[in-house]
């Protein structure tokens, strides 16, 4: 039997079809991207960026860490090791932001002469603390924060946390608790926070959290990461240090990029606001940004003093296209499928449309 070339075309276009379909229903829904967030069997939660500042005096640690999240779950979970018994509070809601729109890049605009494109089809993660504990779990603090219920905790090894952890309700990836094994071991302390949406607010945990602050006492400055090796995908990460000089960031095999380094500007900082406390003694900024992949995490991040104190703001280059009707000069497939396929039906519609007036007029002239 011979099949024409439409019947082909027609097959072709079916196979494709079927594909495309086929890898939509085998991906996963959704996938935690950050290694210490959890979220009930069956719900979806997604870390799409993780944004934290790190404030260091000589003697005492701040961290500020905040998620940008999107979940179906009305309780998440979120494992946060420390290097020792914390103060936990909630920092107002826009500090991550001030400090984000302070150390923004400077944007360079560019015009580049250059063909037409092809369109993009589609777009382009207390009381009773020490009540019902099992063995080897000692319970430290446990307090409400707002929408967060936040318990401090230490374990002689991962067994008896992974018991603690769902005896009261964490649901947590086996992974995600194996990961805390190194910490245990050196005697950190584990802050394991509730963070519920409520009935009233069934999207509560969606888009950027309320920053949870720890205060710790500390000689060095360290921010928790080995646990994003257990995550299930690459994340944007984004750390501010706040200190008396410049910083410079060791993460092992990842570098992160300087993207600012630097004191705000006065009008950055809003009086009385969160940011404004925590760099009246501290108000050197250096901003790090990078993707994380866990394949690539085997340490926490570590900061030194820097050898200088260089300012530094990042600039990003914005390339503007000059008016298409340079650019259909320009070669380029975009270029070639506006000279033979768009513009040949274009012009054949436009002949066939003037001959029909043409046609018309001479018929109204013959009468």
């Amino acid at each position: 039997m011979t099949i024409s070339r439409t019947g082909r075309r027609a097959a072709a276009v079916a196979l494709l079809a079927t594909l495309v379909l086929s890898v939509g229903m085998v991906a996963p829904a959704s996938a935690c991207a950050c290694g210490g967030v959890g979220a009930p069997t069956g719900e979806s939660v997604s870390v799409n960026e993780e944004s934290a500042v790190v404030r260091h005096d000589g003697e005492t640690e701040d961290i500020l860490l905040s998620f940008d999240m999107f979940t179906s779950a009305q309780d998440v979970a979120l494992i946060l090791p420390l290097p020792a018994q914390a103060e936990l509070d909630v920092a107002d809601v826009d500090t991550l932001g001030q400090l984000e729109r302070a150390t923004a890049p400077d944007i360079v605009e560019r015009r580049v002469l250059r063909g037409l494109q092809l369109p993009v089809i589609g777009g382009a993660a207390g009381d009773g603390a020490g009540a019902g504990q099992p063995p080897g779990v000692h319970v430290l603090e446990e307090r409400e924060l707002g929408p967060f219920t936040a318990t401090q905790l230490t374990s002689t090894s991962t067994a008896p946390l992974t018991r603690w952890l769902d005896e009261h309700g964490y649901d947590v990836r086996d992974e995600v608790v194996e990961a805390t094994r190194p910490y245990l071991r050196e005697g950190w302390v584990i802050a394991a926070i509730k963070l519920t949406a409520g009935p009233d607010s069934p999207h509560a945990l969606d888009g950027e959290l309320q920053p949870i602050r720890a205060t710790f006492p500390s000689r060095e400055i360290v921010y928790p990461m080995r646990m994003q090796a257990t995550a299930a995908s690459v994340s944007t990460l984004r750390v501010y240090t706040l200190t008396e000089h410049r910083t410079d960031v060791d993460f092992g095999e990842i570098e992160p990029g300087v993207a600012f380094a630097g004191p705000l500007r006065a009008g950055d900082v809003p009086a009385g606001s969160t940011l404004a406390e925590l760099t009246r003694e501290t108000p050197f900024v250096t901003r790090f940004d990078t993707y994380v992949r866990p394949e690539e995490v085997t340490t926490d991040m570590t900061f030194t003093r820097s050898a200088t104190d260089a300012t530094y703001r990042r600039q990003e280059v914005v390339e503007t296209d000059y008016p298409w009707y340079l650019r259909i000069f320009v070669p380029s497939w975009g270029t070639f499928a506006f000279w033979f396929v768009v513009l040949p039906p274009v012009l054949l519609m436009a002949g066939v449309l003037w001959l029909f007036l043409r046609l018309v007029r001479g018929q109204r002239r013959a009468r």
